[in-house]
């Protein structure tokens, strides 16, 4: 990443709309599926520490990302601790986290089963793994290539990946649902004629951040109760741990 990056990102997820209301929607998915008080939840592929707030409301909470420059940038988030690592390879104990949290990595991810079966390993019986991806081939776009994505997912794909890590899937939906369609057409239409462009939504803060907020936002309070979309440009998965045989 170019020197700067990851203190650039820092600010960007503080006004966004894709990013606030990401996190409303975590917050929400979080509280009706029920969280332990003072949890210990773990946030893979933390980044800057844009949902360390956002998390900390439900307990201790810990974040791992490969990149120290990103762990340096979240210095003073509400973390209980920091650490360098690999999704692929966690280095705590089997059996240590209420919930984990991966918002946008599983993409990233060469075996993302693999990937899957570990965040899974270090879950308590009975823990949630929460997990948001990019939805749907169709929309590949710039952003895709930029971060280096492997793969969009369709909710049966996810769904699979979630299960094949040894989880229960209680809930998995597609969000950003407005959206969808706009988002198609500009980039159906960047490839067709071949144009260059790198920014699809506003990259600073002004009314159409507000518009925009103000559309994915309409969604969150009908995946608090539990609403399933059938199209998005992302979607959720929320896996349980089997409890432990007596």
């Amino acid at each position: 990443m170019k020197p700067g990056y990851w203190d650039y990102q820092r600010e960007v997820e503080h006004w966004h709309f894709w990013f606030r209301t990401r996190r409303r929607i975590l917050e929400a998915l979080l509280r009706r599926t029920g969280v332990p008080e003072d949890a210990r939840i773990l946030d893979v592929g933390c980044g800057a520490g844009g949902n360390a707030t956002a998390l900390a409301a439900f307990g201790h909470v810990y974040g791992l990302d490969r990149e120290s420059a990103a762990l340096a940038a979240g210095a003073q988030c509400p973390y209980a601790g920091r650490v360098k690592a690999t999704a692929e390879r966690l280095p705590f104990q089997s059996g240590r986290f209420d919930v984990v949290v991966s918002l946008d990595l599983l993409e990233h991810l060469d075996d993302d089963r693999a990937g899957v079966a570990e965040l899974a390993r270090v879950l308590k019986p009975g823990g949630l793994l929460c997990v948001f991806v990019p939805a749907l081939r169709a929309l590949w776009g710039y952003n895709d290539d930029l971060s280096e994505h492997r793969r969009r997912y369709t909710r049966g794909e996810l769904v699979r990946a979630v299960g094949a890590g040894g989880l229960v899937v209680e809930h998995a939906s597609y969000f950003n649902v407005l959206l969808a369609l706009p988002l198609l057409v500009i980039r159906r239409a960047v490839r067709l004629l071949g144009l260059q462009t790198r920014y699809e939504h506003p990259t600073r803060r002004g009314p159409m951040d507000r518009v925009l907020g103000a559309l994915f936002g309409a969604e969150v309070p009908l995946l608090a109760r539990g609403a399933r979309f059938p199209i998005g440009v992302s979607l959720f998965c929320l896996g349980r741990k089997p409890l432990a045989l007596p």
